[in-house]
């Protein structure tokens, strides 16, 4: 019976490093933000870069922001990103810079979203 269980755990710890794996090296999608365009990993994290902080980005207040107020977008390798970010960066990040005249505008719509979100 012992035996029988310890075949099942090492069975579980097998199949979830191989989902693990296969997680980590998805295939990357192509992101276009504002003027340009990025290569991601699907579950990469998206932040917004400002002069002061970054904040974490979701993804539908993505969707809704216009993308004529975005400056300008960088990715971060995993390893870069986990330096900077811990744990959120462990698929790489996206930094997102809006235009100055449209960053207070797109700040209040990630606003809105979080609040609709609780």
């Amino acid at each position: 019976m012992k035996r029988l269980l310890l075949v099942f755990l090492l069975l579980g710890a097998v199949c979830s490093y191989e989902a693990a794996a296969q997680d980590a090296n998805a295939k990357p999608i192509k992101v276009k933000l504002g003027k340009t365009s990025l290569s991601v990993h699907p579950d990469a994290t998206y932040f917004v870069k400002l002069e002061d902080r970054t904040i974490e980005l979701e993804q539908l207040a993505l969707d809704q922001i216009d993308q004529a107020w975005i400056a300008a977008a960088e990715a971060l390798k995993p390893e870069q990103a986990m330096e900077a970010f811990g744990d959120k960066g462990e698929y790489g990040v996206v930094l997102i810079t809006f235009t100055k005249k449209n960053e207070a505008e797109a700040l209040k719509l990630i606003q809105d979203v979080k609040r609709r979100k609780m």
